[in-house]
């Protein structure tokens, strides 16, 4: 029963690393979009000028 427990014990040590690592690219990828729009928005303003 041990051997189950600990297995399992480090399972989900390694699924709330993984949970957390793609939370943190979640954030990054959408302050990316966030940045490629106001580049976007930026870009189209000075092509009217």
């Amino acid at each position: 029963m041990e051997k189950i427990d600990e297995q399992a014990v480090k399972r989900d040590e390694l699924l709330r690393m993984l949970i957390k690592i793609v939370g943190k690219t979640n954030e990054k990828m959408a302050n990316l979009e966030v940045k490629v729009k106001k580049l976007e928005k930026e870009w189209m303003r000075r092509q009217t000028n």
